[in-house]
């Protein structure tokens, strides 16, 4: 087994991977099957590959996030002119 890029311990910091875009996205997708393939440690590529799950996540539901805030600011300015 090759020697870990990242202790396992450290693995948590990597959340700020989930706020990436579609491009870093791809990257860290690509990561994480080399590293996969490089015999890294499975908290390796797990931790790259959770960075592109969660951004694809936040990608598909952005525009219901922001319908969904469009209605309450209509139902806002509704109650406000009762």
């Amino acid at each position: 087994m090759t020697e870990a890029w990242f202790s396992s311990e450290s693995a948590r910091l990597f959340s700020y991977l989930s706020g990436t875009p579609m491009g870093l996205e791809a990257a860290l997708l690509a990561a994480g099957a080399f590293a996969d393939a490089d015999g890294q440690p499975g908290h390796v590529p797990r931790t790259l590959c959770s960075g592109c799950v969660v951004g694809l996540l936040f990608v598909v539901m952005r525009s219901a996030v922001a319908r969904a805030y469009d209605e309450a600011e209509l139902r806002r300015t509704v109650a406000a002119d009762l």
